[in-house]
Formats: structure tokens, sequence, C-alpha cells
């Protein structure tokens, strides 16, 4: 039970459990039109889905409300890396996160009638943009992580090692499955919400799974931004899509 409220108690934790309930109203939602036909009932349900989905996409928005700030410090933290690929990508990466969680709280306050702009879909579509390049950015760093650093991992922090021997696999799975979600986003592709909804549902599990707490690892966690671990900082989940046709987080 103490994990399960420690994470319940993290806004990343309940944003993974929103999002998991936001995806999963998608799809359910999905099947029931497909199967509705004439009646009425499965009608009503598919629309009260709709607005399950709706109430949670906008809880999450508020839950991202400090991202910027929390991407503004994770830029300073990455300038002192001591590795030069990784302080260099993972510098970017943050920038673009930064950059992204500032116009999506912009378009979100548009919607919400609190700003007046008609630059609605300009900013859209460069949040987009910010989306899909950090998450290739983060893959870059996910096999750079398992493929030159891994043996340097076990050497300068065994405990790391012992506790979070799978992690950088797993988290280049979630990545993976997070790849076609930024692709539909940022391209304006027109695909089933079955499919965007079976994305996010991985994706959210295998997020959540990621941000479980364990107290090993939180006491073996490196890149503390003091300068004295060489364990990289456990990096963060990518932004959802924000495009048109798949577009399911407003």
């Amino acid at each position: 039970m103490d994990p399960l409220v420690a994470f319940l108690d993290k806004t990343k934790g309940r944003d993974k459990c929103y999002r998991g309930v936001q995806y999963s109203c998608l799809l359910f939602r999905w099947v029931l039109t497909r199967r509705a036909g004439g009646e009425e009932s499965f009608k009503a349900t598919a629309h009260r889905l709709m607005i399950l989905e709706r109430s949670m996409s906008q809880m999450r928005k508020v839950l991202r409300m400090g991202n910027p700030l929390r991407e503004y410090l994770s830029i300073k933290r990455s300038l002192s890396h001591p590795e030069a690929f990784h302080r260099a990508v993972d510098t970017v990466r943050h920038g673009m996160l930064f950059a992204y969680f500032v116009l999506d709280q912009a378009i979100w306050l548009m919607d919400m009638r609190v700003l007046r702009s008609k630059q609605r879909e300009r900013y859209r579509a460069k949040a987009m943009f910010c989306a899909f390049m950090q998450n290739l950015l983060v893959l870059a760093i996910d096999i750079y992580v398992i493929v030159g650093r891994w043996g340097v991992w076990g050497k300068q922090c065994p405990e790391k090692l012992a506790v979070d021997g799978t992690t950088p696999y797993v988290r280049l799975l979630k990545d993976l499955l997070d790849l076609p979600l930024a692709t539909f986003g940022y391209y304006e592709m027109t695909v089933s919400p079955g499919i965007i909804a079976g994305f996010g549902i991985a994706t959210s599990l295998i997020g959540g799974f990621l941000a479980w707490p364990r107290m090993s690892r939180s006491r073996a966690g490196g890149g503390g931004g003091d300068g004295k671990s060489h364990c990289s900082p456990p990096l963060e989940d990518p932004p959802p899509p924000q495009g048109r046709a798949p577009q399911v987080d407003e």
C-alpha cells in the first residue's frame, strides 16, 4: 500500500493514471461507436465516455502547469553533465520540452477563452514539432545508454545497475511506442482512434511501471545536479501528441 500512496502522491504518478483513463475512454468509445448502429444506449454511453475523456485531458493540463519550470531546471542540470554527447542531446531535448509545454499551456488558455489569439494553429504546429523532435532525441539517448554507457554505469554506479538492470530496455520500449503517437500528430495523419488508444494505454502502463516508487532505486538514482555523481538523471516521459486527426488531449 505504501508504494501506491507514494505513487499517487506525485504529480507524475497521478498524470500516468489520468492518461491511462483518458486513452481507455478513447478505446471504449471507439468500440461502442463501431457497434452502436441505431441503438441509443450505446450512443449515450459513448457520449459519457467522451466527456470523461475530455475531463481527464483537462485535469492533465492543470497538472502540467509547472512543467516549464521543471524543464528549465533540467536544462541547467543537463549543462553540467560530464559527458559531451549526453550534455548536448539532453540539453536540446529539455529545451524542446520547455517550448512544448509553454505552447501547450498557451493553447489550453486559448481553448479556455483566457487568451485571445488567432495564432492557435500556428502554436499547435510548433508544439507538434517540439514533441516529435524530443521523441527522436530521447530515443537517441536510450540507444546511447544501452549501447555505449551501460558498461560504464556498471562500474560507476553498481548499486543502480543491480536495481535497474532492465530499466533502459523498458524505457526504450516505451519511447519506441511513443514515437508513432508523435509521428501521427506531427504529420497530421488520419489514424483510427483504436490504434491511438492502444499505443496510449501501452505507454501509460509502461510509464506507470517506470514511475512506480522503488526505495532502493531512488537512493541509487543519479544525476541530482550537484556534480558529484556520473549516473545520468532519469529521463522524463515525452508529451502526448498534438495532431489534429489523432488529437485526444483536448
